[in-house]
């Protein structure tokens, strides 16, 4: 009853010790896989953070009172 029992104790070690392999590596695949979106995500947040006050500083050059004038000034020269 014994050897009935304990006759695939070897396979089931080998197959327990390949599962903890192939969690590991997936495990380091997905981290890479996450770190490299959030390093994405940071960078297109980051880039449209800078259009956004790109924008705004325009805004800010376009209705400050004395662009206004020099503008005028420039294209209404006699």
């Amino acid at each position: 009853m014994y050897r009935v029992l304990h006759r695939l104790d070897g396979l089931m070690n080998t197959v327990a010790a390949e599962a903890v392999l192939v969690t590991q590596l997936v495990c380091l695949a997905q981290n890479v896989i996450r770190r490299r979106f959030v390093s994405d995500l940071k960078r297109t947040m980051s880039d449209a953070l800078q259009v956004k006050k790109d924008w705004q500083q325009l805004i800010v050059q376009l209705t400050h009172e004395r662009f206004v004038t020099n503008v005028a000034f420039l294209f209404f020269s006699d």
